[in-house]
This record gives structure tokens, sequence and C-alpha cells, in this order.
């Protein structure tokens, strides 16, 4: 049998992964580890198949919305209803299932518009699976049930599972009927769909402002370390989970939660040690260190870039960190050619920038990118082409 990897998305995958499914005819089913997002992407489903993205309780699924049915531990009963002797006046006791109100059968809908979410469905018990499948899909014409019980004609399906490859994901994976009715994707949560779609309300909190360097390209002090994963290069491989924080969407939600703000950070010290209940002590350890360099003075960098302030509108006392911190920007943007950044005019802004600081700073921060872009000796860095060169290099030789 071929082994294949799933294709993967984030939220901003999500609609064009339900219209894929829809038209093949199947239910979009996402997996991936826990605290990733996957629950919270049926919002994406439900917008693009004209639901109300509000999730509901089960007992309310009649209004319409999302509901989740967690299929962790349940008894097929749950979704079938109970098997109750039912005596007809022949005689003879049949068995009959009566009406389950957890599942969202029409006659508890009724003709509502709604998104069944069957969450952790890799661990549902087989017979619980077998009372699901012919409610996922029914052949061109035919109604779908659950159990006896016809599922009400406006509801749709989204499977979510977990598709574990250590402790936090248990090699678990769909089996081939589940699969059969399927489109399945790998949720992989990205940094920048976190921003966007679940974030955007903490933008003042300077954890948010980290995420954001990163994803600009800033590199970490710590050497190798990806901070939206925890992991380190070359370490990307799943490993067994031995204990202590995790880097997930929840996770990090849960640290910009605790710091929506700069005054909640009350001083660094205080924000190590209970960044660290959440987050792995590495990548805080790299947060408190852009904290203290670049991204409390990220809003002036920008403003000053665009052009909306100049440097002498800054305080002086803050123009080594602003100056530090164009500096650190401008070379991770110029990748790994940092002659092409010059010679094309990426790095003019922060020439620019540094003008406006006193002649010392101007060429220290001048000698720090000179260090960087230095090809092979002094006199064939292209840097000192640059017309800004003979202002900044003052202290340079």
């Amino acid at each position: 049998m071929l082994e294949t990897s799933l294709p993967i998305i984030s939220y901003s995958g999500v609609r064009p992964a339900t219209r894929m499914a829809e038209r093949s005819g199947s239910v979009l089913a996402v997996g991936g580890p826990s605290g990733g997002g996957k629950t919270t992407s049926a919002k994406e489903v439900a917008e693009e198949l004209g639901i109300e993205p509000v999730f509901r309780p089960i007992s309310e699924a009649h209004k319409g919305g999302i509901v989740v049915f967690n299929c962790a531990g349940v008894h097929e009963e749950t979704a079938r209803g109970i098997q109750v002797p039912h005596h007809e006046g022949d005689g003879i006791y049949r068995s009959v299932s009566l009406i389950p109100e957890e599942a969202p059968v029409e006659a508890t809908v009724g003709d509502a518009h709604v998104l069944c979410v069957v969450d952790e469905y890799q661990a549902a018990p087989g017979p619980l699976k077998q009372a699901l499948r012919s409610a996922l899909y029914a052949p061109d014409g035919q109604d779908r049930y659950i159990g006896v019980h016809k599922v009400g004609p406006n509801v749709r399906f989204m499977i979510t599972f977990n598709g574990r490859l250590d402790d936090v994901e248990n090699g678990r994976e769909l089996s081939q009927p589940d699969a059969a009715r399927c489109s399945q994707y790998r949720f992989q949560l990205s940094v920048e769909d976190f921003l966007d779609y679940t974030a955007p309300t903490f933008k003042g909190s300077p954890v948010w402002a980290y995420l954001n360097f990163f994803r600009q390209g800033v590199e970490t002090q710590g050497e190798g370390l990806n901070p939206w994963t925890g992991k380190v290069k070359g370490e990307d491989k799943p490993s067994r989970y031995t204990g202590g924080a995790v880097c997930s969407g929840r996770t990090w939600e849960g640290v910009l939660r605790m710091f929506p703000d700069w005054d909640s950070i009350e001083d660094v010290d205080f924000f190590a040690l209970h960044a660290a209940s959440r987050i792995p002590t590495p990548v805080v350890e790299d947060m408190v260190n852009l904290i203290k360099t670049v991204i409390e003075v990220g809003p002036e960098v920008t403003e000053v870039r665009e052009g909306r302030k100049t440097m002498a509108e800054v305080p002086k006392h803050r123009h080594p960190a602003v100056a530090f911190a164009a500096a650190r920007i401008a070379l991770n943007e110029g990748g790994k050619d940092y002659p092409a950044a010059i010679s094309s005019g990426q790095w003019d802004w922060a020439f620019d920038l540094f003008e406006g600081c006193s002649p010392e700073l101007g060429a220290w921060v001048f000698s720090t990118l000179a260090a960087h872009t230095q090809p092979e000796g002094d006199g064939d860095n292209p840097i000192f082409a640059h017309p800004s060169a003979a202002r900044l290099k003052g202290l340079v030789a």
C-alpha cells in the first residue's frame, strides 16, 4: 500500500480545501497536534459553506451554526440513540432506537444549517465510527442516517483527528473506510495565519511584536532556534515528548493573554518567569533578548522607516536601541546577499535612519553592517561605495 504524507494547510488554506472537498463529494478532515487550531478552523469551513460561524452547544443546534461532537470515549448510543424494547401490541417486543439528543438528526435540528465537527475522530470506538459513516457520505439522491435516524438536510460534517507522532501525537490515522469518505489534510498553523486570524486583537502585546518580527525575517538570538515551533534547526523531526512547555497556537495565545500590553510585563524577570509556564525557556530567553533590544522600539523604527517620524523626533536616549534594531532588521531582510541589498537600495532606509543619529552612533552601526557585508577585504566592501558612506563611516577606517 502506498505511504503518503498529508498535504499541509493552515487557516488560509481551509476555505479552498473545503471547496475541493465539496466538489469531490467528501468530508473535510484535518489532522494535527493538540492546540494547533483544528477545531477553531471550523469557522472558516462554516463561512465557506454559508453556515453561521458561531459555536453553539449541541442542545442549541436547531439554531444553526457550529456544533462539536467529541468522540473521545463516547458510546455509540450517544450518536444513534439508546436501544429500548418496544411493544407493538402483537405480543412481540422489538428493539428500537430513541431519538439521540446529541446528534444532528432531523428530529432534533430540523432544517437548520449546521456544521457538525466530529472532533477527535481517531479516539472514537469502532461501533461509533460505524454509526457515523453513513452520515458522512451517502450515494447521490440518498438520505444520510445515523443509526435509523435521518440526518438534518442542511447538516454538513467536518472531521478532526490528532494523527499523533509522539506522546502529543500517537500515530493513529483514519482507517480506510473513513479515509475513503474524506479529503484529508494535516493542519499546521503558520505564524502568519496565527497573527492574522487568531491574534490581531493582541497587537499591543510585546509577544505579538516578537512573533511579527520573526514573521518578517528577524533572526533569533538563539542559534538556529525557530521560536514559533520551539525547535532548533536540525531537530525538526518529531521526538518523544518528555515533559515541559510546548509551542502551539494554543500556548502562544495563552502567553498573549498573560501579557496583552507593555504594562503587563512589569519587568523582564517577571515576564521570563511566567511566560516559561507556557513556552519553552529557550524561546522565552530569546524573547527577552529581543524585548530588550528591538521590540520596545519597533514602532518607532517603523515610523522612521515609513517617513512618519524623523530621528530628531525620537528621544536621544532611545537612538542606540532604534539604530541597533534598524541594523538587525536590515541584515535579516538582506538575506544572504548583502551586496545585492546595498546595490538595489534595499538598505537605503536604514542608512537614512543612521544619518539622523550622532556621528559616533552612525559610525558604530555602519561599521556593524560593514563587518557583515565585507566579502573579501575593506577595499572590496560595496557598502563603502554607497552615497551615505562618506557621512557614516566616520570612525571606520
